[in-house]
């Protein structure tokens, strides 16, 4: 918990929701997720914990299959930023990367576009 920034008092509902992130590896999957949260998305480092207590299932997703083409397609295509500045807004509103990109977020986008 220290090194993600996550309280203490959060850690039991985290694996309460989230029960797998007890078996996922610190070097091969966690590290890397806030590295790319951190340095690619501009989750300030300090809000790591925040992010992570609000929607701990983002440390199950693949970087490369979910969180970087999901997050890429929000910037480039829903808030016109570079993929760097979407950190804060994830932090806000975490949950948003637990939709479905192809099932949810585009359909929803491309109505919205439409009006």
């Amino acid at each position: 918990t220290n090194e993600l920034g996550v309280e203490r008092g959060k850690l039991g509902r985290m694996l309460l929701y989230s029960p797998q992130i007890l078996g996922l590896s610190v070097t091969e999957n966690l590290r890397p997720k806030v590295q790319f949260l951190t340095e690619e998305v501009g989750v300030p480092r300090d809000r790591i914990g925040q992010l992570v207590s609000a929607f701990p299932n983002v440390l199950g997703y693949s970087v490369d299959n979910n969180l970087r083409p999901k997050l890429r397609f929000l910037a480039d295509h829903v808030l016109g930023v570079p993929l760097n500045k979407t950190g804060r807004l994830l932090v806000t509103c975490p949950h948003m990367i637990g939709y479905s990109l192809e099932k949810r977020i585009k359909p929803r986008h491309l109505v919205l576009e439409r009006r």
